[in-house]
């Protein structure tokens, strides 16, 4: 308590002093911190500099960590830039590379590409500080020498064609391949090898046969051995190649069709697969392969050493004799022994292609003859190692020396005497020897040449900077160009490559012009006078100084465009024209425009007038000037006047006449068009001007109403352009024409027709009179003369023809009419005359002759028949000249006659009469059949036959059917004999009439005779059926003809009882040894049968019987099984084995020598055949006989084979991690093989192998057990399964799968993790390990747990990272590491930083490129026109352009020129990585003349949507770019429309209606209209509780039911659906006191809120009549996510107290200082840190202004006070005035004075101003602040309340949030630990030296240290949590706080996902409740009531919910 008194007391003195040590602290650390940022030392020029070097550029490079020693460093540079232009030897010797203090040359080596643009040149750093350095490189001197370090050896790669240019064949690797090595040239290996021949000892016979003998004598048998020596055959010591063409160059640049190594794979080169496991061979050619992965040996024949006596004794007791002779040898064939790997010692390498011209790419290896000076390594993994292809790189195998295994077999040794020495006694034997040898090891290296194998340095990332000169190249000045008659541009040749600009002087030397700018060609100088010369000259300069001066050019300003006018005097054929405008003595140019109009003109003159001549009348002139300057430089033309001379007196004509107008021409005219211009007609007879007496603009006019043949007078005149008249013409008579005639006429006669005219006037009067014509030919006799009769005749005419005349008069002058329209008359037809021609016995053709036109109108004739019955066919008019008549009797005589009528229908008399006769009929024919050797034949439809000469005549046309017929009779039927059985004969039949007139002969018929019965014949074929064959039958296979085979018993017609086509049948399903009786019968070919045959009968033959089977075998035995079998039980067996010879003996069940029959019954069940033996083949087959022992053959038989013994396995041995060997033991001497099945019996491999113990199963899974069974087998047969026998896989190494690229700073790795249980992940360019917790890299190795799909963090932009990977198994080991596989980042998104209007036309655009790399390309757009700007020529593209930052300009900006537009200019731009991955677009930016919204409909006004108050009808609050503009009506609410401000917007024929009364709204806006997007509607709401949309709507009465593509919104709000492609949202608000419904993303549409006529119930059955609100649970659950984490980085907790700002400010300045500026960014940070804690100390002193509260700021959607949010004020001027941090309440505070103002609230993760919170009222607070003017009062009381949206933190945001958060709590603990630290130090400073000061600043620790312990005593929860009755947090529950003096709810809030909330609150009393229909409170944590007893203290409760 004391120490507390005395700090209140002294607290003053305390501040004072804390402030004095904070300053002391703090400007020591600035002192420091501005050394450090802002001073360096001066560079050294270095001694080896002189000026001939002209360009230097900086290379920066990048730090590892740590201080790199002599590190290699690789620069790219484009060289052939440089040296295209100039600037660079085309051998690259003048450059120089220098260390970072620009003196000290660096050793450096050209690697390869020199002249292309990417040279790569390795630069040794000396020492590389572990944040990296700066060097640079100087070129530009011509006389300079190369510098680099010498290299005398030569790179070494391979190709698929001859080595290009430049490069040497390798041709000392001719078919050898390339060996690593540490020296080049070495050859050895050889192409094939042998064994030494060695000596082998053979072991006793395995086996033996011998003949008698005792036991000591087998004994010697099987104990005696042999030695024999072996010697192998050559064979190649090739493994797998392909020939190559090695080449060799001093330098690496690699050309295509060039492959080389590679250990990961690289970017753009192609895998060459044909090297896939295979080797390199040197060669003249690529292709040809040969080797092979194994090899074998044969051995020469040879003979083993010979064998004499045995000695028992020892060995065998009991033997009659001891010694014993087995003298012999054996002989052994060749042998091939067992293959063995032709693989030498290789490592596996990655062969890839390149198709272009191409730099050394990363994780390459390369052969070379020596080390490069820099850059490259020794590859120490391929010395002594040969280099294989494969997919994978990294893997080994491979042995120098081998050696084969080789089994030995003896001959058989027979017939050997073997004899006891003391009995003489001798015994046959037979024998072999057996063994397994080793041949001796021998080398496998093929023929090689040894070469170095290099791999290359991995270099530290390099960045270029920009090209620097000291002083630009003078430039050359050009030629000027005057622009204006005020402005000059200088034109200037740029001589220079670093200016910056350039400056135009007079000849006083006196600055005029500055041009900023590289590379520019002009520079513009304006404000000048016209007409006046000027003389200047231009500098280029950089940051360096200037150039020299140009030479001095001169040039004249423009001169100004004259004016010309009418001089005051013209005439029909000239024009004074008057100049004026002249300036400093300039000449003028009158001209003329029109064609031949210049006489007098078209020549400079310092004349003002001049005249033009030689024009024509009435011609119109646009005359023009314009003026030169000194120069000769001519302006534009003046504007043309228009002047028109005077008009002439015309004349007159007179054009066509009528009977009642004339027509009249007015000649000489021109112009009539043009101004006054006219012409005027008039007639000086009376009553004549109808139609004329007007003046008209065209020079013809007609009179009309004139009378018929009268002589009128007429005259003319005109007037010009300006209407002055001329005289009349002279007078011209004229008379009208008569009147045309009609013409009338009829038909006389066929050849006469009268002619008749009317309407004719006064014939004979003068030359009045008319003429007829005919229009046709041959038709004017009597016509084609003038007659004055109105009757005239034509003659000669044809009949029945039509004719066309007409008719024309003449007046009394001989002026003729037109024709009259024609009149056409037909003539008369003539009489026809008839003839006719019998057709049939029935029909007459009459034809008609003597007649024409028929067809023509009416023109027909008429047939008519003069007797009875006889007209059908005829008596009606036709159009055809013939006609037939029918229906006549045969042989009858009929009379015809015929009449016509002409076109018009007038009738003929009749021809005469004539008479015909018809023909007889043609008889029908029937025949029958009567035998098999007659026929009969009738003939029908005759009639009066035997009258006169009639009779019929039948006739056969077969052959040999002539017998009785053939022969003309008077009977109708006849009959044929001697035929032939079933056979068809066809007969005909003709007539005659009684004249004698045949009829044609009639159909056809055929007629078969009967069939003959046959004869039957029966044999037996085989046990089932029997053959029938039957004779004597004809035609069979005709017709219905056949023959029907029946059997006489039962069950004995299959195949039978059927008529068939064949003689013969077979019957079949018989059975075996039976007898059957048959019988046949036929029919012809209509199916008449004959009767049956005789009976014959016949026996079947006995059955083949059924083909055995095997059920089961064994080593010894076989069950086969006896099949089903068709023959009676009578039949007996014999089963008989073809491969012994022997017969199965039923009874004994072994095989036996002789025959065994056996009956039917002893073949049922199993057939068991014993004492066989194991792996035996057996062949067995069965035959029966009947009971007349006729036997069958055999069947084919069964082969089957015993069964193998059975192998035992022992134990497994695990091999790799997808190998195993399977260890058994070999029970038989016949197995070829031994198979490995799974324990379900499936096969898994085969060892295709005899005698052997073993066998290995690969391609298994890694990690795993497995669990096998094993077989032997043969060709022929197997054994049963083995025992089960286990093993285990080792573990498979990992590999990354794919790696991904998903922002700028975060990629995706999916991972294959094979079968370990843990992965780590190393990341090479950083050299650090995958975090998985943190999902970032870090420096400690670590591991984490198998994810398919790995996330890494904090990555930096547009950069390369390399990723490998590695698991450990299940007893904790790694595998090898994984090959590398890299990704590239994206590019993070860049913005405008700025843009800077130069011009109307130009503007300068300045980009903020953020983190990403030098390399990282741009594209810039212009917003306005969607075109891109080309760096190279400044100018706008219809094509993408990409630059780098350096070629957008850099800090400089890049200047965008010839721009089009109304003068505002908007930018945007987007990056892309080096893989051309695009990032999104930034914000645009604009610049130049702001716009306004013109014509916004009446009573509506247009508005910014953040301020009301700014009009934006208005030019002072014009705008640029995009803004939303907020429509208002009244006090209403109407839209937000996005609007772009590119040019002013006029609304004129905008559709803007808002009529709140009926809830109904309708917006149309046109992309003119500045519409930029979806745009937000309001509709009032009143009682509505429904939405429609009505999409076509365009006023406001089309807005309602059923409207054209109506949709509904009804239900639950907030509601989304889809309208014309769009997402629509509408939701319910209440803005300033109204209800509106918000209708969000639309394009022009119509809206209606409605009433339902049906409540809408939700899914829980409840209506919605509380949820039309905004309602918690509709908030997307990023935005809850997004509050909760932004919450959790900057937690209340660590600000509720006041206390600790008095301890940071009075006892820790110094280490807030420090942490701020180490820890939070630098000096930036720093020096606002300060700034506010010395605001702090001031104003606790008094010295400055105390701060007030202003407002509050918090969460739109949680409502939770925001902490820590940046507020930043403005004043009207837009000038920052005052800044403020939120306190731990959300409040800020401030000191302004009275005026207006505006903030903006800035805070990680929220967005100002709200677009959550719709409207200007969240309840219970009061009017909420989105970012509008406010006014601070005089008493400066304020109380802004705004609202801030959260939002979704990016990954990268999370990232840094953690880390902020991690390092806020590392900063408090260091602060502490310093605080701590400076107690213990100032208590050790007064013991150690006791003083007043030392115990003052050891006294001022106390109180701080007081109210540090008691702010962290004091805190407690910062929050209370709501849980439900299963406790579960409750997230987005609305909490609020009443306050209950007044019972008003004063804040709420919404649970986070956590179910967290607080409130903070002042004293008082309050209560908390839930406000949600859905919960209520169950139990609070204390007290209901909470009284509050301190201000701004936080509240916070747990609640149980339900």
């Amino acid at each position: 308590m004391f120490l507390l008194k005395f700090y209140n007391k002294h607290r003053k003195s305390i501040v004072i002093a804390s402030t004095i040590i904070s300053l002391i602290g703090l400007l020591l650390i600035g002192i420091i911190l501005f050394r450090n940022n802002f001073l360096s030392s001066p560079q050294n020029i270095a001694s080896w500099y002189d000026n001939q070097f002209e360009q230097r550029k900086s290379v920066e490079i990048a730090g590892s960590g740590s201080v790199l020693t002599n590190e290699d460093v690789l620069i790219e540079l484009d060289t052939a830039s440089l040296i295209a232009s100039n600037k660079l030897q085309v051998d690259c010797d003048d450059m120089r590379f220098v260390d970072s203090d620009d003196s000290s040359l660096l050793n450096y080596w050209i690697e390869g590409g020199c002249n292309t643009e990417k040279t790569q040149i390795w630069v040794q750093i000396p020492s590389l500080p572990s944040e990296g350095t700066t060097i640079y490189v100087y070129y530009g001197n011509e006389s300079a020498s190369n510098a680099e370090a010498s290299w005398v050896g030569e790179f070494i790669t391979l190709s698929t064609v001859d080595c290009p240019s430049g490069w040497s064949r390798v041709s000392a690797l001719d078919t050898k391949l390339p060996y690593g090595s540490n020296s080049y040239g070495i050859t050895g290996g050889t192409t094939s090898h042998t064994h030494d021949s060695f000596v082998a000892t053979l072991p006793p016979p395995a086996s033996g046969k011998s003949v008698g003998g005792s036991e000591g004598w087998h004994f010697a048998l099987r104990n005696h051995i042999h030695t024999v020596t072996i010697t192998s055959y050559e064979s190649n010591n090739y493994p797998p190649y392909i020939n190559m063409v090695f080449c060799k160059k001093d330098d690496l640049l690699f050309e295509p069709n060039m492959i080389t190594m590679f250990e990961s794979e690289p970017s753009n080169w192609t895998y060459f697969s044909e090297l896939e496991n295979k080797f390199p061979r040197g060669a003249v050619t690529y292709g040809l392969t040969g080797g092979a992965d194994t090899h074998t040996h044969t051995t020469a024949p040879t003979t083993t050493s010979s064998v004499g006596t045995v000695n028992t004794s020892n060995e065998y007791q009991g033997a009659a004799n001891t010694i014993i002779d087995v003298s012999h040898s054996h002989t052994i064939d060749s042998h091939t022994s067992e293959p063995a790997s032709n693989l030498p010692p290789y490592y596996d390498v990655m062969y890839y292609k390149t198709d272009v011209q191409t730099v050394a790419p990363p994780s390459l290896l390369m052969m070379a003859t020596k080390l490069p000076p820099l850059g490259w390594n020794d590859a120490s993994s391929l010395q002594n190692k040969f280099f294989r292809g494969n997919s994978v790189a990294g893997g080994t195998g491979g042995l120098s020396n081998h050696s084969h295994q080789i089994t030995l077999v003896t001959s058989v040794r027979t017939n050997t005497a073997a004899v006891f020495v003391t009995s003489s006694l001798s015994y046959a034997s037979s024998h072999s020897h057996t063994m397994v040898a080793e041949l001796p090891s021998a080398s496998v290296l093929p023929p090689y040449l040894t070469v170095k194998i290099l791999s290359r340095k991995t270099s530290q990332a390099t960045v270029l900077g920009i090209e620097e000169k000291a002083v630009p190249t003078a430039p050359t000045m050009l030629t000027a160009q005057a622009l204006t008659t005020t402005s000059i541009r200088w034109n200037f040749a740029d001589n220079s490559v670093d200016e910056l600009g350039f400056k135009i002087y007079d000849e006083m030397n006196t600055l005029k012009v500055t041009c900023i700018g590289e590379n520019l060609t002009h520079c513009d100088e304006a404000g000048l006078l016209p007409n006046t010369q000027y003389s200047r000259k231009v500098v280029a300069y950089n940051a360096s100084g200037e150039s020299e001066f140009s030479e001095l050019t001169n040039r004249y300003t423009l001169t100004s465009i004259p004016s010309v006018s009418y001089g005051g005097s013209k005439t029909s054929s000239s024009i004074d024209l008057l100049g004026s405008g002249q300036v400093n003595g300039s000449e003028l140019y009158f001209d003329c425009v029109d064609e031949n109009c210049d006489t007098g003109l078209n020549t400079w003159t310092l004349n003002t007038d001049v005249t033009a001549t030689d024009l024509q009348y009435n011609m119109g002139c646009e005359f023009r000037i314009k003026s030169r300057n000194g120069d000769n430089v001519e302006t534009e033309y003046s504007e043309n006047i228009l002047i028109y001379t005077l008009s002439q007196t015309p004349s007159i004509s007179v054009g066509p006449l009528t009977s009642s107008s004339i027509s009249l021409n007015a000649n000489d005219v021109r112009n009539l068009s043009s101004g006054l211009s006219g012409v005027y007609f008039e007639c000086l007879d009376e009553e004549c001007n109808t139609g004329i007496n007007e003046w008209i603009t065209t020079t013809s006019d007609t009179v009309i109403s004139l009378s018929p043949n009268t002589q009128y007078t007429f005259r003319v005149k005109t007037r010009n352009y300006d209407g002055t008249e001329t005289l009349y013409s002279e007078n011209i008579q004229a008379y009208t024409l008569s009147e045309v005639p009609t013409v009338t006429g009829q038909a006389l006669s066929d050849t006469e027709i009268q002619l008749n005219a009317g309407n004719v006037n006064n014939l004979g009067l003068g030359s009045s009179a008319i003429y007829f014509e005919c229009t046709g030919e041959n038709c004017n006799t009597g016509l084609q003369d003038w007659i004055v009769t109105t009757t005239d005749t034509v003659t000669g005419l044809q009949p029945n023809t039509q004719y066309t005349f007409n008719v024309k008069a003449r007046n009394a002058d001989g002026q003729e009419t037109v024709y009259s329209d024609p009149i056409s008359i037909y003539t008369q037809s003539g009489i026809p005359t008839i003839s006719a021609d019998v057709l049939s016995d029935s029909s007459v053709e009459l034809t008609a002759s003597n007649i024409s036109t028929l067809g023509n109108g009416n023109t027909a004739i008429y047939f008519e028949c003069v007797g009875d019955s006889c007209n059908t066919g005829i008596n009606e008019w036709i159009v055809s000249d013939t006609d037939t008549v029918t229906g006549l009797q045969p042989n009858t005589q009929y009379g015809f006659k015929v009449k016509a009528r002409n076109v018009e229908g007038t009738e003929t008399i009749y021809s005469e009469t004539i008479f015909v006769y018809t023909y007889a009929n043609t008889p029908n024919l029937t025949g029958n059949s009567l035998s098999d050797t007659s026929i009969s034949v009738v003939a029908g439809n005759i009639s009066n036959l035997g009258e006169g000469n009639s009779a019929i005549y039948f006739e056969c046309i077969t052959e040999g059917c002539s017998e009785g017929i053939n022969e003309w009779i008077s009977v109708d039927n006849d009959s044929i004999t001697s035929l032939q059985g079933n056979t068809m004969y066809s007969v005909r039949v003709k007539a005659r009439n009684a004249d004698g007139i045949e009829t044609a002969f009639s159909n056809t018929i055929g007629t078969y005779t009967l069939a003959s019965i046959p004869n039957l014949n029966a044999n037996s074929t085989s046990p089932s059926e029997i053959s029938l064959t039957a004779t004597n039958v004809r035609n069979i296979n005709i017709g219905d003809s056949g023959l029907y085979f029946e059997c006489l018993g039962e069950e004995c017609n299959d195949g039978l009882k059927n008529w068939i086509s064949l003689d013969n049948d077979l019957v079949t399903g018989l059975l075996s040894n039976t007898q059957y009786t048959f019988k046949v019968k036929a029919r012809n070919y209509n199916g008449i049968e004959t009767d049956f045959s005789s009976n014959v009968s016949t026996y079947t033959l006995a059955s083949l019987p059924s083909e055995l089977s095997l059920k089961s075998s064994t080593s010894n035995s076989v069950t086969l099984i006896f099949g089903q079998d068709v023959n009676p039980t009578s039949t007996e067996y014999l089963i008989y084995d073809s491969i012994s010879s022997k017969y199965y003996n039923f009874a004994t069940k072994t095989l036996a020598v002789d025959p065994v029959w056996t009956n039917k019954s002893s073949l049922s069940g199993d057939l068991l055949i014993q004492e066989l033996l194991p792996g035996n083949n057996y062949n067995f087959k069965v035959k029966a006989r009947n009971v007349n022992n006729v036997e069958t053959e055999y069947t084919t038989g069964i082969s089957v084979y015993t069964k193998l013994s059975t192998p035992i396995a022992t134990i497994s041995q695990t091999d790799s991690t997808n190998q195993i060997t399977w260890n058994f033991t070999d029970n038989n001497n016949s197995e070829t093989g031994f198979k490995i099945y799974d324990l379900q019996g499936n096969l898994l491999l085969d060892c295709n192998k005899a005698n052997i113990t073993s066998c290995q199963e690969k391609s298994l899974s890694p990690n795993i057990t497995y669990q096998r069974k094993i077989k032997a087998y043969n060709a022929n047969t197997e054994s049963d399964f083995s025992n089960i026998i286990t093993g285990t896989t080792y573990s498979q190494p990992s590999t990354i799968t794919s790696i991904t690229a998903v922002d700028s700073d975060t990629v995706t790795i999916v991972v294959n993790a094979g079968s370990g249980d843990t992965l780590q992940i190393y990341e090479s360019t950083t050299n650090q390990y995958y975090n998985g917790e943190l999902q970032v890299l870090t420096s400690l190795e670590r591991t984490f747990g198998y994810s398919q799909t790995v996330t890494i963090n904090g990555l930096n932009p547009d950069t390369t990272y390399s990723f490998r990977i590695r698991s450990n198994n299940r007893v904790g080991i790694y595998t090898q590491w994984s090959s590398y596989t890299s990704v590239l980042t994206h590019s993070q998104v860049p913005a405008i930083l700025n843009l800077n209007k130069i011009d109307s036309q130009s503007v300068r655009v300045f980009l903020n490129s953020y983190n990403n790399p030098s390399t990282t390309q741009y594209l810039i757009q212009d917003v306005g026109s969607g075109l891109f700007l080309d760096y190279n020529s400044n100018i706008l593209s219809n094509s993408e352009v990409w630059g780098t930052y350096s070629q957008m300009g850099g800090v400089n900006g890049i200047l965008a020129k010839e721009l089009q537009g109304d003068g505002q200019f908007g930018f945007r731009v987007m990056a892309r990585n080096n893989a051309n991955v695009r990032t999104a677009y930034s914000q645009a930016q604009y610049v130049g003349t702001k716009s306004i919204i013109l014509n916004v409909p009446e009573g509506f006004k247009a508005t910014l949507a953040q301020d009301d108050n700014i009009d934006l009808t208005i030019k002072e609050n014009a705008q640029l770019g995009e803004k939303d503009v907020r429509v208002r009506k009244d006090k209403y609410l109407v839209a937000d429309i996005p609007l772009s401000f590119l040019k002013d917007r006029d609304w004129n024929d905008v559709i803007l209606e808002f009529a709140p009364q009926v809830h109904k709204t309708v917006i149309k806006l046109k992309d003119d209209h500045g519409l930029s997007g979806n745009f937000t509607m309001y509709v009032s709401q009143g009682e509505t509780d429904g939405f429609r949309v009505c999409p076509q709507a365009t006023k406001l009465d089309q807005v309602e039911k059923e409207c054209k593509d109506e949709v509904i919104f009804s239900g639950k709000f907030p509601q989304t659906l889809t309208i014309e492609g769009r997402k629509v949202s509408v939701s319910q608000v209440i803005l300033d006191g109204v209800n509106y419904w918000v209708a969000d993303g639309l394009a022009g549409t119509g809206g209606q809120g409605f009433v339902l006529e049906k409540k809408i119930v939700n899914e829980e059955g409840e209506d919605n009549e509380n949820d039309n609100k905004l309602s918690i649970k509709t908030i997307p659950s990023s935005v809850v996510e997004g509050v909760v984490k932004a919450l959790d980085v900057t937690p209340l907790s660590n600000l509720q107290e006041p206390e600790l700002q008095v301890v940071v400010t009075s006892t820790t300045a110094v280490t807030v200082a420090i942490g701020a500026t180490t820890g939070l960014g630098g000096i930036s940070q720093f020096m606002y840190l300060t700034g506010q804690f010395f605001s702090g100390v001031f104003t606790a002193l008094g010295l400055k202004r105390k701060k007030v509260k202003y407002g509050l700021v918090y969460d739109s959607y949680t409502k939770q006070p925001i902490p820590m949010a940046m507020v930043r004020i403005f004043n009207e001027d837009g000038d920052l005035v005052e800044s403020s941090v939120t306190d731990g309440c959300g409040r800020f505070a401030g000191s302004l004075n009275k005026g207006k103002y505006s903030l903006t609230v800035n805070k990680t993760g929220y967005d100002f101003p709200t677009k959550y919170l719709k409207g200007f009222d969240d309840y219970p607070l009061p009017q909420i602040y989105k970012g509008s003017v406010f006014v601070v009062p005089e008493n400066n009381e304020l109380n802004l309340v705004i609202p801030v949206d959260s939002v979704s933190l990016s990954k990268r945001e999370k990232i840094l949030a953690i880390l902020k958060s991690i390092f806020s709590t590392l900063l408090t603990i260091l602060t502490v630990t310093l605080f701590v630290g400076g107690i213990g130090i100032a208590i050790y400073m007064y013991d150690m030296y006791p003083s007043r000061q030392n115990l003052f600043i050891s006294l001022i620790y106390i109180p701080s240290f007081i109210l540090l312990i008691r702010s962290f005593i004091k805190k407690g929860n910062s929050y209370g949590v709501v849980k439900d009755v299963s406790g579960k947090p409750v997230s987005g529950l609305e909490i609020g706080v009443k306050e209950l003096e007044f019972n008003s709810l004063v804040q709420k809030r919404v649970t986070n996902e956590k179910g967290r909330y607080s409130f903070v609150l002042g004293r008082g009393k309050y209560r908390i409740e839930v406000l949600s229909d859905e919960y209520e409170i169950l139990k609070i944590e204390g007290r209901d009531e909470l009284v509050v007893n301190k201000e701004d203290s936080i509240v916070a409760k747990n609640i149980k919910v339900k």
